[in-house]
């Protein structure tokens, strides 16, 4: 972005601040505007109106947007003020949060507040385990009156009711994506009012079937939360005799106090309210009431738990605290994130707030599901394991507790709904289409031939019931899939290109995929899962969670492959950790112990504390604090140990001369460099791992075998191994660059240890799946406002569940279909470029309109009814062209050139719904109906490679057409 782009937009951001919540009125009212929305999707930012620019900027600026999928406005004749509400993310399930009414001095206090609670909301579901996204309300005070307490009195109570209905029929118009509940200035009274407007409200009274004021759980939660952290510290729980500075005497600090005291702890309490102050000297008359509650920052108190507003632990407040321990119900207490490292380093112990605070939106999901207090009461107990957790994770990594915090919500947060999917993201769409924005009704979509939700599960199955994923021809392979987390985008670029190469030589090739069984990295994972600390648990115990974990995600890594349209033979499927793989990985290792190449000796290397295990040097990473392990970003530790290696010197000479001959061969040179640049200063490699979790290392009993021998013996199985003596190469294998070392050479040099020949003749190398996000560079003082701070920009990172980036293909698929998924995948690939597949939001939606256009196109002309006419030069025109890209199309499939081939399928769609066009426009300038029937069968042997579904459904179609014509099946 030019300086020029970038002045602009700071401008436009910083004009938002000075924008009072008036003027925000005025100026949807100007433009007659009732709904509007800014959304976000993979590095980009949309907006319902041109007017909203400057809150697009201010957002694109702000260090408070998080990748929100949507913040929406309204506005209602007679409410003298804005609705908002702010969704996070909604791959968990539904955006939940409470309604805040409160006053704002600006739209930039509004737009932050909002954004700063919502990804909150996230962060305090996901890792409170509830199936519920991130979202929160907030309705600015009207200018009636001066505080949310004064417009709680009766003079206001008519014009209260009004506020609320309006806002309820706003969260109805929202479909359901946004779930509402009470919070700072509204309470059950005002559940009660919006429920009558909507159904998506909770924490309604008792009485219409919901839980009440949550208030005594959350401080339950927060007093559990208390113990937890002070048995992490002090080795007890116990906290009798314990000093605890409570600020705020409120909903959840008042029980918090009551609970303090019954167990014994000596109180301090600030409270603002005097009325408040005199009834806590009174209840607690040992307790020490502070007159000034802003000094709480400087007694002498053990525990300090902020039970008021947020924003109270700050450069200015931090210094001041002599407590070792923040533990409190407060929302947003940091004033920035760095303000976590400020406690980390006075010594501070932090319990972030929404791991500890999050009962009220326990309360209000459980209530969803049918209210059971003893729900709640366990929920309530489960603060304490998660705290420890978290507490134990910034130990191990030496990070802030706030960032172990947010490390673990994040992931959590990256599941799909275990139902509903990313229902959300759907429901964003729907608003879109519908014309929300404009204020009009859903507009009817015309019937279409083709629709992807329903038609490409039966087509699918057909086609596996049809044996066409089961071909003896030559093997193509795909880099396995590991079973360390949740199938993701990142993961089937691989896959998907193996099934474009087999459906190309007409679905004779045999397919070979199957699982990684993550390692380490699976371990960790489920480590992390854990409430409490691996060593408390059985060894035996472990290693079953282990085995849940692979199995779940096996099982969603062959649903979501089906649901994407790769093709698969369950039968033949590979997993490296069932019966008969582990078998043949035992086979293997004795049969390269027999021949001499397995030996022990001594390993000078390092160690990962958390995972437990010795590491490779590709498993330890570089960081400004020292080295870490990749998995788990746990610092490692050098040493010296008794390990098991495997010496492959004579088969490295022996590819290296198979490469340099011709008899294995690469699609780019700069892998075939690497590879052999590998070869040349190759070393016995360690093949012991000493965790948990793996295949079993012989002869060494409490030791697994590295995670890559099983995957080298999962390709050598795959290739033919041991049923026959001396299998054939698999012709074509697809992988991502930085398998290549890890996985292809290793199995090369093992298959030719074993029977003499190579596992793959030909590979293919690809970049890893990035994709675009928003990345705000710092340049600047903390001091300054974000947009005076910050330098917008967009990087490419790689999906990752540690970084919580991850999307689903199942999703996308609900939302687009797969076709329209697959083609992104092709459009992205760019020539010669091995390091990295973008994945950007403009290929995207290339691929979701060439799709829509081919269908519209299609049913169109095939529609029935049609009258037959007579050929015109314009039809045969179209289909010498569509003939012409088709051609090159199967050109590039043999050159495994599948980017061209998806461009050229762009291309006839174009030209086709060109001609659809002008038979719309002049019915007499075409034959129509017959041009679409002789040309399906033309775009489907071209392109049905890249997009299976559709061509296979309108090749059914043109079958129809010519049985009602009676001219037979064609």
């Amino acid at each position: 972005m030019s300086p020029g782009d970038h002045e602009t937009r700071a401008r436009a951001a910083k004009d938002v601040r000075s924008w009072s919540i008036a003027d925000l009125g005025s100026l949807l009212d100007r433009e007659n505007i009732r709904h509007a929305y800014v959304m976000y999707e993979n590095g980009e930012v949309r907006l319902s109106h041109k007017a909203l620019a400057p809150i697009g900027a201010f957002f694109e600026l702000s260090h408070d947007f998080a990748k929100h999928e949507a913040v929406f406005f309204g506005r209602e004749e007679g409410i003298e003020t804005v609705f908002t509400a702010f969704v996070h993310d909604t791959r968990r399930g539904l955006a939940q949060g409470g309604l805040r009414l409160w006053p704002y001095e600006s739209v930039a206090d509004l737009l932050s507040d909002g954004l700063r609670l919502s990804q909150g909301m996230t962060r305090k579901n996901a890792l409170a385990g509830l199936h519920w996204g991130g979202g929160k309300g907030i309705i600015p005070l009207p200018p009636s009156a001066r505080t949310a307490e004064e417009y709680k009195q009766s003079e206001f109570a008519e014009e209260r009711r009004r506020l609320f209905e309006a806002y309820g029929r706003f969260v109805a118009s929202l479909d359901g994506v946004y779930y509402t509940a009470e919070d700072m200035g509204t309470g059950t009274a005002d559940m009660n009012v919006l429920l009558g407007q909507n159904r998506f409200t909770t924490c309604i009274a008792a009485d219409r079937g919901g839980s009440g004021n949550p208030s005594a759980h959350t401080a339950w939660g927060v007093l559990r939360a208390m113990q937890a952290a002070w048995l992490h510290m002090r080795g007890t729980e116990d906290l009798g005799g314990v000093r605890v500075a409570v600020q705020g005497a409120g909903n959840v600090g008042a029980p918090l106090i009551e609970y303090l005291h019954r167990l014994g702890a000596k109180l301090i309490i600030g409270e603002f309210a005097p009325n408040i102050r005199e009834d806590m000297r009174a209840r607690y008359p040992d307790a020490e009431v502070l007159e000034d509650h802003n000094t709480i920052f400087d007694v002498d108190a053990q525990v300090f738990a902020p039970c008021a507003r947020g924003n109270v632990l700050n450069a200015d407040t931090i210094p001041r605290l002599k407590a070792k321990l923040v533990c409190g119900a407060a929302n947003n207490q940091l004033g920035e994130p760095h303000d976590a490292e400020r406690l980390q380093e006075r010594g501070i112990v932090y319990v972030p707030d929404y791991l500890c605070n999050r009962m009220g939106i326990t309360n209000c999901a459980d209530e969803w599901a049918g209210y059971l207090e003893e729900d709640v009461q366990l929920a309530a107990e489960r603060v304490y394991p998660d705290t420890l957790r978290v507490l134990r994770h910034a130990r191990a990594l030496r990070i802030s507790t706030a960032e172990a915090a947010d490390r673990l919500a994040d992931i959590a947060a990256a599941e799909l709904h275990p139902v509903i999917g990313h229902r959300g993201r759907r429901i964003l769409d729907h608003l879109v289409r519908s014309g929300w924005s404009a204020g009009t009704t859903q507009k009817r979509t015309p019937r279409l031939a083709f629709v992807p939700a329903a038609h490409e599960p039966r087509i699918h199955r057909q086609a596996e019931r049809a044996g066409a994923f089961s071909g003896n021809g030559p093997a193509v392979a795909a880099m396995p899939l590991s079973t360390a987390a949740r199938p993701h985008l990142g993961m089937f670029l691989s896959p998907l290109l193996m099934d474009v190469e087999a459906r190309s030589r007409g679905n004779a090739a045999r397919r070979v995929i199957g699982l990684d069984h993550g390692g380490a990295a699976l371990q960790y994972a489920v480590r992390e899962s854990l409430p409490y600390d691996v060593n408390e648990i059985t060894r035996a115990d472990f290693v079953l969670a282990c085995h849940d974990r692979h199995a779940a995600h096996d099982a969603a890594i062959r649903h979501q492959l089906g649901q994407t349209g790769i093709g698969f033979d369950p039968k033949a499927w590979l997993d490296p950790m069932s019966a008969e793989t582990s078998e043949v990985v035992a086979r293997l290792y004795y049969r390269l112990a027999d021949s001499g190449r397995i030996r022990p000796g001594e390993y000078g290397g390092y160690r990962c504390p958390e995972c437990a295990t010795v590491l490779a040097a590709s498993e330890v990473v570089d960081s400004d604090d020292g080295e870490r392990c990749e998995r788990c970003q746990s610092p490692v530790e050098q040493q010296i140990s008794e390990q098991v290696f495997l010496d492959l010197g004579r088969e490295a000479r022996e590819l290296t001369a198979a490469i340099e001959g011709g008899a294995v061969s690469f699609g780019d040179t700069k892998a075939r460099k690497d590879v052999l640049a590998q070869l040349r200063d190759l070393k016995p490699i360690c093949i012991s791992r000493q965790s948990w979790w793996g295949n079993e290392l012989p002869g060494r009993p409490d030791e697994v075998l590295s995670p890559w021998f099983s995957l080298a013996a999962l390709a050598v199985e795959a290739a033919g191994w041991p049923r026959e003596a001396a299998p054939e190469p698999m012709a074509t294998v697809f992988v991502d660059s930085s398998f290549l070392a890890r996985w292809v050479v290793p199995s090369q040099l093992i298959a030719l240890a074993t029977y003499g020949r190579p596992a793959f003749s030909h590979i293919e190398v690809h970049g890893a799946v990035q994709i675009v996000e928003r990345d705000n560079e710092d340049e600047h003082p903390e001091e300054r406002f974000d947009e005076d701070r910050y330098q917008y920009r967009t990087v490419l990172r790689k999906m990752s569940p540690r970084l919580g980036n991850v999307v689903e293909p199942a999703s996308l698929v609900q939302r687009f279909g797969a076709d329209s998924l697959r083609l992104w995948y092709l459009l992205s690939l760019r020539a010669n470029d091995r390091t990295a597949v973008v994945l950007t939001e403009s290929h995207a939606r290339e691929a979701r309109h060439a799709i829509a256009r081919l269908n519209a196109s299609l049913s169109s002309l095939l529609a029935p009814g049609t009258a037959p006419r007579e050929t015109q030069p314009a039809d045969d025109a179209l289909i010498a062209k569509i003939g012409a890209l088709g051609d090159e199309a199967l050109a590039a499939y043999t050159r495994h050139r599948f980017d061209i081939a998806a461009k050229r399928f762009v291309e006839a769609i174009d030209q086709l719904a060109a001609y659809a066009r002008s038979i719309e426009r002049d019915p007499a300038s075409g034959s129509g109906r017959d041009t679409a029937v002789r040309l399906v069968p033309v775009m489907a042997r071209a392109f049905s490679p890249l997009c299976p579904f559709i061509l296979t459904r309108f090749e059914a179609e043109v079958v129809q057409a010519l049985r009602d014509r009676g001219r037979g099946e064609g």
